[in-house]
């Protein structure tokens, strides 16, 4: 995979590895956890931990809410077989956690928790990347014109400019009242330019401009942090 994909740190020291899973222990938030092998999420609490041996013993909150008998993980003969994978956040840093099925007694079951676990650079570093094709995500600055973006995050955004706009954008610059297309949703924001890069291309050059949002509004923020686990709970499948 290529580096730039990689966003997700491995955990391989046990130690480091348990204390992240304390987290969950002392949050008691409920975690939803997918199974594999049965397309099923259920939603579970985190009892307690062994941190030498990484098994945790959890609760079902939902084990049979809204899919029924499909879920037969009390009666099967191989539990083991089954691997449950979930994740949960602290201080905008995101933790994604595999176990394996290690034992079931009556509605409780615990968890074997597999090294590596994966943790999730911080939200606001973490840049959603934006498909060139994708119609809905633009950014138009006044007096400048409509520009495609490449990529966005909870700081910034970044958008491809044509080689003679150079000029037009030295970095400092703040532009007022960009009107920001993403995810369906319309915002006015205030950008400062941060850096300016060439990006040489079989077809020409063009211009990689990154910008800082200035101030930007709380309900962006909100978007782009639910957008950004969505494409990280991918990223994540991608990657594993």
């Amino acid at each position: 995979m290529p580096g730039s994909d990689k966003i997700l740190e491995p955990i391989t020291q046990k130690a480091v590895a348990a204390r992240y899973m304390l987290y969950l222990q002392e949050f008691g938030d409920s975690v939803s956890g997918y199974v594999e092998k049965k397309d099923l999420n259920f939603e579970f609490n985190v009892d307690s931990l062994d941190s030498e041996s990484l098994i945790v013993k959890c609760r079902p909150c939902s084990f049979f809410e809204g899919i029924g008998e499909k879920f037969d993980l009390l009666t099967l003969t191989e539990p083991k077989d089954l691997t449950v994978r979930f994740s949960f956040a602290v201080d905008d840093v995101q933790f994604f956690i595999s176990g394996t099925i290690h034992q079931v007694q009556g509605p409780q079951f615990s968890l074997k928790i597999q090294l590596p676990i994966h943790k999730l650079q911080r939200r606001d570093s973490f840049r959603i990347k934006i498909d060139n094709k994708d119609e809905n995500t633009s950014l138009t600055i006044p007096r400048e014109g409509k520009f495609e973006v490449f990529n966005i995050s909870a700081s910034g955004i970044g958008i491809l400019a044509p080689i003679e706009k150079t000029k037009v954008f030295p970095e400092g610059i703040v532009h007022k009242k960009a009107e920001l297309k993403f995810a369906g949703a319309t915002f006015l924001v205030d950008l400062e330019i941060a850096n300016i890069a060439l990006d040489k291309k079989e077809k020409g050059s063009e211009l990689k401009i990154g910008f800082r949002f200035v101030n930007p509004p709380k309900n962006l923020e909100q978007l782009i942090a639910k957008e950004a686990y969505l494409h990280s709970q991918k990223t994540w499948k991608r990657w594993l």
